[in-house]
């Protein structure tokens, strides 16, 4: 069916107390795993909003959670209803999305939970989150609301068909306009065997969801990866602009049912010319990829 992935953010200390962060939208997945997340979720009535949030924390209050975890619910739009998934007893990959919409630093408050204090001094006396976009941050913490737009990237090593990609990064360009998490740096080896998960792209905006979408696909233009076969970083822009997601109307089955067709962009002749290049000889894979470093920043330039 239709439906949404939507998760909350919990934090429960050893007093019994335990308070939501607010809600993060994962519907795009492709085999259960995700691809893009965002807080606040997209198109959610308020009121099923506050359901969700509220239910998210009676399950905390419930098994005396204690640190921070994730309530994940799968939710049927269409009914307004709701249906508890799982909990996810860490800290999620996706927090990013959430610190910067609450200004919570998440890590500090649980440090802070771990050593007694009561969850919401943790989160108040919690040092505020480090922002570089200019975010209005929420004036008081706990916070009563999100504030701005977030929406985070997945860019993984896999092929056409979502398969594994291999190889060696030789080369990581990021974009000072949006905010990464990675831990590949040139010489990281990427092989089938373990996640291909290279880097999280994170962009936000103060304005509007439409406003933070489109920063995080120039950003995703702007990002080089080279020396990995293939990457789904083109992949993820044509979701980007898929009218789903554009309108916030998506739903966990989109990609497995085909409604996302023909997701990645082909590689350009000048990239297939210099793979060419190297297989006779006539160049070393260390060439090919300054050139191709080179021509990606003659390119942003241009598009500048």
């Amino acid at each position: 069916d239709d439906v949404r992935h939507v998760e909350v953010q919990m934090l429960g200390d050893h007093h019994g107390g335990v308070l939501h962060l607010f809600e993060r939208e994962c519907s795009v997945q492709r085999r259960h795993q995700k691809l893009l997340e965002e807080c606040p979720a997209a198109s959610l009535p308020l009121e099923l909003r506050q359901r969700i949030c509220d239910a998210a924390v009676r399950v905390g209050k419930t098994i005396a959670y204690q640190n921070a975890g994730t309530v994940e619910f799968i939710v049927d739009g269409a009914k307004g209803e709701f249906y508890f998934l799982e909990v996810n007893t860490r800290l999620q990959v996706e927090h990013a999305v959430t610190e910067l919409c609450t200004g919570v630093d998440i890590v500090a408050a649980q440090v802070r939970i771990a050593e007694g204090m009561r969850v919401e001094e943790a989160v108040a006396t919690s040092p505020r989150r480090s922002d570089v976009y200019g975010a209005a941050l929420p004036k008081t913490l706990p916070p009563t609301a999100t504030t701005g737009f977030a929406i985070e990237a997945r860019v993984y090593a896999e092929d056409d068909n979502f398969a594994p990609s291999v190889g060696t990064v030789t080369a990581l360009v990021e974009t000072v306009d949006a905010e990464y998490h990675t831990t590949v740096a040139p010489g990281t080896s990427v092989g089938v065997h373990y996640d291909g998960l290279l880097t999280k792209v994170i962009a936000y905006s103060t304005t509007s969801r439409a406003a933070a979408v489109d920063a995080l696909f120039s950003a995703l233009r702007k990002t080089v990866i080279f020396g990995v076969q293939q990457s789904n970083r083109k992949a993820l822009m044509r979701l980007l602009q898929h009218p789903s997601i554009v309108s916030g109307a998506m739903a966990t089955n989109m990609i497995d049912k085909g409604h996302i067709t023909a997701p990645y962009l082909r590689a350009s002749v000048p990239s297939r010319a210099l793979a060419a290049a190297v297989e006779e000889g006539r160049m070393s894979a260390t060439q090919a990829d300054a050139l191709r470093i080179c021509a990606a920043v003659a390119s942003e330039v241009v598009a500048r």
